[in-house]
């Protein structure tokens, strides 16, 4: 008996020194090794620790890369307040909306194999959506048109295909609170649906644009996911991992948390949405955890714990199910910054890697603006990604970004393929400092 413990323990020991071995281990360098200077650098969490010693957000990552190099890093907290391990480039957060980037990665590599094509209409894979009916504005009072025309997988990629999302992301019409009634694509967890259960729903409702005339943020990644099951006969989770996480190193991004990896997995807290958690009861602040005048007066309350990431899911969102960590984020970013390939892996063609961050809608500035608020001014798309563009002279892009529901963002800049990763759990996203931070990094390039 002994010897059989013994044994199970060494291979325990030996799976868990080749799991190390195969993930990506970024080189650490100062700034100045990568044309940077550390001086100017030394502000750029100064925000962030005030929110932090003020209660504000649980806990932080702050990680700067280039040429798949690590040449900042600043970092606060606990992944559960005042309990468990120091938060730092490893520590796994939920992504939310930044799977979305990656989701239309894989999408893109698809079309690099000649599997799908960005012209393709979506009926070609679920032909219940060949004949859709919009609601102008997603008002139901206004007469329901018959769509001009079909969905693409251009306008999955863009949020062009005239879907939304719940009134709680999207803001309130009659169509985003179809959304919200019926739990189409929505539910931590999985909520008990399949994919395919998802897509017969959504087909049953009506559009709120018609495709290609507008941009509506929505669950269109949630409809790529779907497609890529479909042409690829696997889950996404699958098809994710073999052709985007695996090739890059990436150990720890994911759908479903792997319990082993729990005491480095960051549980999520905030002021929840209008005040109420993914349950719908009132979020309360927790205050003082510690009989200490120093101790942090936490103005914000329990979301969801970890485990919570554990649990099956029965359909995986393409849109925001993703958890993953700052190393692994920046390098499934080194990637995309080389335009598709690196350290002689290549996941995309440099035309995919490069659509991906160019603009592929043809539309007003003004919808981004209408969609987001005044901070998302000269921003247009691409897929998946947002793209900011010079104030000054619009045709210049500044950066490459995105964020998500709890408080995470990232940028790559693409004069210099910097890049940066910001990662915290609070739900909803209100310290989005994206521009603050990136303009101070800019401003610290020598």
């Amino acid at each position: 008996m002994r010897n059989k413990t013994v044994n199970k323990a060494i291979a325990l020991y030996l799976t868990a020194a080749c799991a190390s071995v195969n993930a990506y281990n970024f080189e650490k360098v100062s700034p100045e090794e990568v044309g940077y200077d550390s001086v100017k650098l030394s502000g750029a969490d100064t925000t962030l620790i005030q929110l932090y010693e003020d209660g504000r957000i649980p806990n932080y990552v702050l990680n700067l890369y280039k040429d798949g190099k690590l040449y900042y890093s600043s970092h606060r907290g606990l992944t559960n307040l005042e309990q468990g391990q120091a938060v730092d480039g490893n520590t796994i957060f939920h992504l939310a909306s930044m799977s979305k980037p990656m989701v239309a990665s894989a999408g893109f590599r698809l079309v690099d194999e000649g599997k799908l094509r960005l012209e393709d209409k979506l009926s070609k894979f679920f032909p219940e959506f060949s004949e859709m009916l919009v609601a102008p504005g997603g008002n139901f009072e206004n007469q329901f048109e018959p769509a001009k025309r079909e969905i693409t997988i251009l306008d999955l990629m863009t949020h062009t295909a005239g879907f939304t999302y719940p009134t709680f992301l999207a803001g309130f019409n009659d169509v985003s609170r179809a959304y919200e009634e019926t739990g189409v694509f929505s539910g931590f967890g999985g909520g008990g649906r399949t994919i395919t259960e998802h897509m017969s729903i959504l087909s049953e409702l009506p559009l709120v644009a018609h495709p290609g005339e507008n941009f509506n943020y929505s669950v269109s990644l949630d409809v790529l996911g779907a497609v890529i099951e479909k042409v690829t006969g696997m889950s996404l989770a699958d098809y994710l991992k073999q052709s985007i996480f695996d090739p890059l190193q990436m150990e720890d991004t994911y759908f479903e948390l792997d319990p082993a990896k729990l005491d480095r997995t960051s549980s999520v807290f905030g002021v929840g949405i209008n005040g109420l958690g993914l349950d719908g009861k009132p979020v309360k602040p927790l205050g003082k955890l510690r009989d200490d005048p120093d101790a942090i007066n936490w103005k914000i309350g329990a979301i969801f714990p970890a485990t919570f990431l554990t649990q099956k899911q029965s359909w995986y969102s393409g849109g925001g199910g993703l958890i993953s960590s700052a190393n692994d984020y920046a390098r499934y970013l080194t990637m995309i910054a080389n335009r598709g390939s690196v350290d002689g892996v290549t996941v995309l063609s440099n035309q995919s890697a490069n659509m991906q961050i160019d603009s592929l809608v043809d539309l007003d500035f003004e919808m981004m603006r209408e969609a987001f608020g005044d901070a998302y001014d000269f921003i247009t798309f691409g897929g998946g990604f947002g793209i900011k563009r010079e104030p000054d002279n619009p045709e210049v892009t500044d950066y490459i970004f995105w964020g998500g529901l709890f408080n995470t963002f990232f940028w790559f800049d693409p004069r210099d393929d910097s890049i940066g990763v910001f990662l915290t759990s609070h739900m909803p996203p209100l310290f989005n400092l994206s521009d603050d931070i990136e303009e101070m990094v800019d401003e610290a390039r020598k």
